[in-house]
């Protein structure tokens, strides 16, 4: 799909990942290295805003509540490694302590 060689390693596709961010249109299936959900980037992709049913960290088109507790679990961890920071911590502390 996309181009990605479903028999690569993680590094492959990684490594196309980064070719297509160099070409004319977004690769939006970055979200699925991201974690989205599949059902939310093909919605995406394929509709862009119509049928979009939530918006949050990214446009969600399946399974509402579910996007929405991720998008809760994502703001405390912005929060955590934020307020780390800002005491003084480095990213490699606040990384080595997740």
């Amino acid at each position: 799909m996309f181009g990605y060689n479903s028999q690569g390693s993680v590094e492959d596709c990684i490594d196309y990942l980064i070719s297509r961010l160099t070409m004319e249109e977004f690769p939006h299936e970055i979200g699925a290295f991201l974690g989205y959900p599949l059902s939310d980037i093909l919605g995406f992709i394929n509709h862009k805003d119509d049928g979009c049913l939530y918006t949050g960290e990214w446009k969600v088109y399946s399974n509402v509540e579910k996007a929405k507790k991720m998008f809760c679990i994502y703001k405390r961890c912005r929060s955590t490694f934020l307020n780390k920071i800002r005491k003084g911590y480095t990213l490699a502390e606040v990384l080595q302590a997740s």
